[in-house]
């Protein structure tokens, strides 16, 4: 028995897809249906189940917000989504299964195969797939999500200093002055924000280059910020600085 949650901030929704799900797929056991980004996180992560049918926008955030903070616990995802405006093309390229409101049978049954398959042969999660996905709707979206010990903070890209990194930590420098301690390495934030406006200058450093207020000639050199902090530029990471500059500024 394949174990399922339903995320949709709608209830008649993931009540409909519930009712669809027990008629037509037996081999689907749903466990929970979540109606909010939190909600789906804490329950993925207790519950572990094999299959999310993953709504892709909600009032507080995105479903890829949920696979993101979830991703450890390896489980297959269908999303679904009303807007088709979020890259069917790219899902039919990288054979992610979506299903499109309202959700018609026939392709239910076949995402839910297809998935049964990847469960069977502990294919679990495309993760390359669905990580370009997440980059890709980050990048749209121009905001991150940010795990904090009250929840996730959904924070513009704009409004982001620099991150700097703590051992298998990092903490996150906002403009308000705020500085947020988070459980995830800086490589996991360079890896998310490797196409935009945030550059890695130093082992311990990744900074938004809209940020910067002065570059401090050196070895590596040193950058002087917008809000007076001095970060230093390693000799390795100089190039790739000075590259990324003339790209995007």
């Amino acid at each position: 028995m394949i174990k399922a949650i339903i995320v949709d901030d709608e209830k008649d929704g993931a009540e409909v897809l519930q009712f669809l799900v027990q008629q037509n797929c037996p081999q689907v056991q749903v466990i929970s249906m979540e109606h909010s980004v939190e909600s789906a996180i804490s329950s993925i992560q207790k519950m572990k189940p094999d299959l999310v049918f993953m709504d892709i926008e909600m009032p507080t955030g995105t479903g890829f917000d949920v696979i993101q903070n979830t991703n450890e616990v390896g489980y297959e995802t269908i999303f679904i989504t009303a807007y088709e405006h979020y890259a069917i093309k790219a899902f039919k390229t990288n054979a992610i299964d979506y299903l499109l409101k309202p959700v018609d049978v026939d392709e239910l049954i076949n995402a839910v195969k297809n998935a049964e398959k990847r469960i069977n042969t502990s294919n679990k999660n495309n993760n390359a797939a669905i990580e370009a996905l997440i980059l890709n709707a980050i990048q749209k979206s121009k905001k991150i999500s940010i795990p904090s010990q009250n929840g996730i903070l959904w924070v513009d890209l704009d409004d982001i200093i620099r991150f700097e990194a703590d051992s298998n930590y990092s903490h996150v420098y906002i403009k308000n002055k705020k500085k947020i301690t988070v459980a995830k390495t800086l490589k996991s934030f360079e890896d998310q924000l490797s196409d935009t406006i945030f550059c890695r200058i130093h082992s311990a450093h990744l900074i938004n280059l809209n940020e910067i207020e002065k570059y401090i000639k050196g070895d590596g050199g040193a950058l002087i910020l917008k809000d007076g902090s001095n970060v230093p530029v390693s000799r390795a990471n100089k190039n790739d600085l000075m590259a990324k500059l003339n790209l995007y500024l």
